[in-house]
């Protein structure tokens, strides 16, 4: 039955994300987002942030863009009017904290490629991409429903 389950689920997530990245990649093939440069974002915390062309692309997509609609801290703004972040801004900043990772490791050590360094950007980028509503505190009002799918889950993988 968990076996079933996963297969399911993979369905489902796979439906949905190319539901929502086929018109946006008949786009970016197109001309029109073919010459796509590189951004700054000027944020509260980290001053300025440059993404890379390949992560604008990414950032662009509609499974990103979703994160905008997402609180990083969930409903903390109920208590603390201030306490207005999304998950769309806090992958952003991701990004920049991971590039002030690999420089101090690579300033030591010089270990991370520059190959390499493209994918911790990507992953630091993308990490969030699965977030639901309300961030984690729409997992706490999943979490009975979510127990046994995460053990079918861990038997899969082996864990």
């Amino acid at each position: 039955m968990g076996e079933e389950l996963l297969r399911q689920a993979r369905s489902i997530f796979n439906n949905f994300a190319e539901e929502q990245l086929r018109p946006y990649i008949a786009k970016i093939t197109s001309s029109a987002k073919k010459n796509v440069t590189s951004k700054v974002f000027n944020d509260p915390i980290w001053n300025s942030i440059t993404l890379r062309p390949i992560e604008i692309l990414v950032l662009d997509s509609p499974l990103m863009q979703r994160l905008r609609n997402i609180r990083q801290l969930g409903v903390a703004h109920w208590v603390y009017p201030g306490a207005e972040h999304s998950r769309f801004q806090h992958s952003i900043g991701t990004v920049h904290q991971i590039s002030q990772l690999i420089s101090s490791i690579n300033a030591s050590l010089p270990c991370i490629n520059r190959q390499q360094e493209k994918v911790l950007r990507m992953a630091a980028l993308c990490h969030d991409i699965g977030q639901g509503v309300m961030s984690h505190v729409s997992e706490n009002a999943l979490e009975e429903e979510t127990k046994s799918f995460k053990l079918d889950f861990a038997d899969f993988l082996n864990f």
